[in-house]
């Protein structure tokens, strides 16, 4: 909305989101914040150039934050490039203000629809209903299944972005519809005490509860993302001997698309094994060297297997018995001979490893 007022050709949209924000998004202590949000609105207005630059850098930073929170729980290896990131995060900030004047436009056509069919029980009932219950409810599933499907810097499935939208979109409905009735009981209360200052913290804990519904449905996703893949699920943690096939295993697919010229995708590795096991072992190799990331969520190796062997690869994984700071003084030389012995054995060639 402050974008709305330093344009002064969209003084009658804003005035109408910003209505629209209030009535349908935020509880009865709203009302007091709008004001104040109002005022600051038109302060906006008469921002400069530096100002407005300034205004967006600060929301740009925002989004920033929030795109790092969902990378983690997408578990994202890797970030877009910046002109990347400052046009997707330019994209949320114009898509949001679209969506709510496109549920403007169509609260407007159904009013005029019951109107035209001089329906007045619709017009009482039914539309006001669509209008201020399904509209804006149908808007947050639309704008959160975007958010969780454009945002992270990895392929998510629309069915895994529409369900978590869809279950953020009822929390949410369900929050305001709670929230209301608690605020009416504690605002009422504070209202005596601190007068029009108490809906501040109210509105604080508002945004709080909003955020962490957003988070739930981004869980979800992750998780629906993951359980695509349910069959490499496991209920213990891999053992050094599943960790290190899986590698192996990583290595030849690799291999074999280095022989392609080509790299390979995580969608290739995610249906193998998982996606869970492929952020730990692409994450290990990456940082050892063995591969590189590239455009497109792909992977191309980035050393020659001929070269590298396959006790390099048992110590870059951290199975060396030796590097274990328990290892106790009369337990050292049994495990250092042994280590000696198992050194000796594994020290072929990854390429013949691998195949």
């Amino acid at each position: 909305m402050p974008f709305f007022s330093a344009f002064p050709a969209f003084d009658g949209i804003q005035q109408q989101v910003q209505y629209y924000v209030f009535q349908n998004f935020v509880p009865a202590a709203g009302d007091v914040v709008s004001r104040y949000l109002h005022n600051f609105t038109q302060q906006t207005g008469k921002l400069t150039t530096m100002g407005i630059i300034g205004l967006g850098v600060t929301a740009i930073i925002l989004l920033a934050t929030i795109e790092s929170a969902l990378n983690r729980i997408f578990r994202v290896r890797i970030q877009r490039p910046l002109a990347f990131r400052v046009l997707m995060f330019w994209a949320l900030l114009t898509l949001s203000p679209l969506l709510i004047g496109i549920s403007l436009s169509l609260s407007t056509y159904l009013y005029a629809l019951s109107a035209w069919f001089d329906v007045a029980q619709f017009s009482n009932s039914l539309g006001s209903s669509l209008v201020h219950e399904v509209v804006p409810n149908l808007i947050m599933v639309i704008e959160l299944t975007i958010f969780y499907s454009a945002v992270p810097n990895r392929t998510v499935h629309w069915q895994s972005g529409v369900t978590g939208g869809i279950l953020a979109g009822v929390l949410f409905a369900i929050l305001k519809k709670l929230f209301v009735g608690g605020v009416i009981l504690i605002f009422s209360s504070y209202h005596v005490i601190y007068g029009v200052l108490a809906a501040i913290p109210i509105f604080l804990i508002w945004m709080f509860l909003v955020w962490v519904v957003v988070l739930l449905g981004a869980l979800l996703t992750s998780a629906l993302e993951d359980w695509k893949y349910s069959s490499y699920v496991s209920e213990h943690p891999m053992t050094p001997a599943e960790r290190m096939a899986a590698v192996l295993h990583v290595l030849h697919l690799l291999k074999s698309q280095h022989q392609k010229g080509g790299g390979l995708s995580d969608d290739v590795l995610e249906r193998e094994l998982g996606v869970a096991t492929v952020f730990e072992i692409m994450r290990d190799l990456q940082q050892s060297g063995y591969c590189l990331p590239v455009e497109n969520h792909k992977w191309v190796l980035a050393r020659d297997l001929d070269e590298a062997n396959l006790d390099e690869l048992y110590c870059v994984l951290g199975f060396d018995l030796t590097k274990a700071s328990y290892n106790t003084p009369m337990s050292a030389v049994a495990i250092s001979r042994a280590e000696e012995a198992r050194s000796q054995a594994m020290r072929r060639p990854l390429s013949e490893v691998v195949g």
